[in-house]
């Protein structure tokens, strides 16, 4: 037997939900307008005051359930927990290869201590997605961050995935479940919105979530939300304080990455379009450049606590270049925006 299931390259790669979704809805044209509209907003939030904060796009905090796979109208989607495959399958790897023949995608946290090529040799869980199975070598496609590498896919044995699961554990992190979701082409496709685009990107600027989206939210009701370019302002008080997240800053590369893709198919005036995109494309390489002397530092130097201050300075101010520039690619995309509106309502 042989499954495989369609993925690509994910356009955001910070986080395994995000880059998971994304490998999956890149494999549709259908999907671009929804990317278009979305991942235009940037989220900070803290668990508690002066506590240690994360950066990521509003999409993938959602506002009660766990999965921002749950907000997308044409996606089909299903939460299985560990007991019930315990219980109703005679294996996981029985389990995940019935419902990749239904056409579904499953995301799991797993043990990846007992996967050789995760380079784990600790107990350690994390969300790993299968879109493949080969029998004849009886192993599945996987992908996820193994080696605390960037997201890629592998080939891994049956056995493997089978302890990798029996080991699995309850951790304060992920949910003891498996998430399953796959098309569904019944349910209209979006078109590009570029009102929405313009609204998230003016609340960018502002530093607002113009949506409320989390006002009421049960899950969200001690978090403390900076939006915008206030995520670069609290990012920035983290380095200082030695408590930053590198995935933050991993998620200005990938907002900028992604614009330079959005320019390509959300339409402005041509020239335009060459500008924005070296200035994007420059914005992208010195964030880049910004995670990877983060990285660096913290490998060299045994972790945050024993980075120089002039070292934690200086990043502090590349991050404040970076605020700066994206403010102004901001105000560029807006203002093209409203250019070509008002050309269109003038000829028509």
């Amino acid at each position: 037997m042989y499954i495989s299931l369609n993925v690509t390259e994910p356009l955001i790669s910070a986080y395994p939900s995000i880059a998971n979704l994304l490998s999956v809805l890149g494999t549709e044209e259908r999907c671009v307008p929804w990317i278009c509209n979305h991942f235009n907003q940037l989220l900070y939030y803290q668990e508690e005051p002066d506590g240690k904060g994360a950066g990521t796009f509003i999409e993938h905090n959602v506002r009660e359930l766990e999965y921002p796979h749950h907000e997308i109208s044409f996606l089909r989607t299903s939460i299985v927990r560990y007991d019930q495959i315990s219980r109703f399958w005679q294996s996981f790897v029985e389990f995940v290869k019935q419902h990749m023949e239904m056409g579904y995608y499953i995301q799991i946290p797993l043990n990846l201590r007992m996967i050789k090529r995760s380079g784990q040799t600790e107990d350690f869980m994390h969300p790993t997605m299968f879109f493949g199975f080969y029998e004849d070598t009886q192993q599945m496609a996987i992908a996820d961050f193994y080696n605390n590498r960037r997201y890629r896919r592998y080939l891994v044995t049956l056995h493997e995935v089978e302890e990798a699961y029996r080991h699995s554990f309850k951790d304060y992190i992920y949910r003891d479940e498996a998430l399953l979701f796959r098309f569904y082409h019944d349910e209209p496709y979006p078109q590009i919105d570029r009102e929405q685009i313009r609204a998230s990107l003016q609340d960018l600027l502002s530093s607002k979530d113009s949506s409320r989206k989390y006002l009421g939210s049960y899950r969200n009701r001690n978090r403390i939300f900076y939006y915008g370019l206030a995520f670069i302002c609290q990012l920035i008080k983290d380095i200082l304080a030695r408590q930053a997240d590198f995935r933050s800053i991993h998620v200005l590369c990938d907002f900028l990455k992604l614009w330079i893709w959005k320019l390509e198919r959300i339409p402005v005036f041509p020239q335009a379009v060459s500008e924005l995109s070296k200035q994007l494309t420059e914005a992208h390489r010195r964030s880049t450049l910004i995670r990877n002397k983060f990285i660096k530092y913290e490998l060299v130097h045994g972790g945050q606590d024993g980075i120089p201050e002039s070292r934690l300075v200086a990043l502090a101010e590349e991050c404040q270049w970076l605020q700066q520039e994206i403010s102004n690619i901001t105000c560029k995309i807006l203002n093209e925006s409203t250019a070509r509106n008002k050309g269109v309502k003038d000829t028509s």
